[in-house]
């Protein structure tokens, strides 16, 4: 019963007191948590000091490890050399990113070059469908043929023409407003295409350095990716 009246008694707040006024220029006064933290920190790092001193004291001058020739101490910084197998395992594996990436891009450029057709031979066929019919009168069958011919190699050379041309000319110019709603759809797909081609191009270009700048050796960047190697003599 006792011990349930103790919750009800009103008891003082306990305070801790402040730095006094007149004692302010000797900064924060400390409290006995703070104590513990300062004294905590204070012995871990004496302890540490007392390890060390005792590894030195006990040390083998004939001791040997290879990570004593793989690292350097180099602006006091430790730095690790990499490991020859390391190296190795990461050019591996820049390689296999490398074939990945040529390959994920050269299907797409199939998948492009089937579109660009596609998108020519809609062309052709719109303008076929929309051309005027012109009725000519020949005065004998030789000037007829004669203009067979030339007709012919006319239509001849303006289709090689027309497959030289850039698509992209024509899909953003002012051919948009008379394409199908099917072609507007495939020129997009073919846009993202190329744009994600263009992409994937510079990932390839970024790997392949890296794959390089992992290579030994003394070598001289002469271009986008590609380093001239030094020649070296074996020891």
């Amino acid at each position: 019963m006792l011990k349930n009246i103790k919750k009800y008694i009103p008891r003082r707040k306990y305070r801790e007191r402040g730095q006094l006024e007149r004692r302010k220029r000797l900064g924060f006064l400390e409290k006995k948590q703070d104590y513990k933290i300062r004294a905590e920190d204070y012995h871990a790092k004496e302890k540490k000091y007392k390890n060390l001193k005792e590894a030195a004291r006990t040390r083998n001058p004939d001791e040997f490890y290879h990570k004593m020739i793989k690292a350097k101490i180099i602006d006091g910084e430790h730095v690790q050399f990499p490991d020859d197998k390391n190296l190795e395992q990461k050019l591996v594996t820049n390689t296999q990113f490398i074939n990945l990436v040529n390959f994920k891009k050269s299907q797409l450029e199939k998948e492009a070059e089937k579109m660009k057709v596609r998108l020519q031979l809609n062309k052709e066929i719109f303008e076929e469908g929309n051309k005027s019919v012109h009725t000519f009168y020949y005065d004998d069958e030789d000037e007829f043929f004669e203009e067979q011919k030339k007709e012919k190699e006319n239509e001849l050379l303006n289709k090689k023409r027309k497959i030289k041309e850039n698509l992209d000319d024509d899909e953003n110019g002012e051919n948009n407003k008379k394409l199908t709603p099917e072609n507007k759809e495939l020129i997009n797909t073919y846009k993202q295409r190329k744009k994600h081609i263009k992409q994937l191009d510079q990932i390839s270009k970024g790997l392949q350095e890296q794959k390089e700048l992992l290579k030994g050796g003394k070598k001289k960047k002469i271009g986008d990716g590609v380093y001239k190697y030094f020649m070296e003599r074996k020891k």
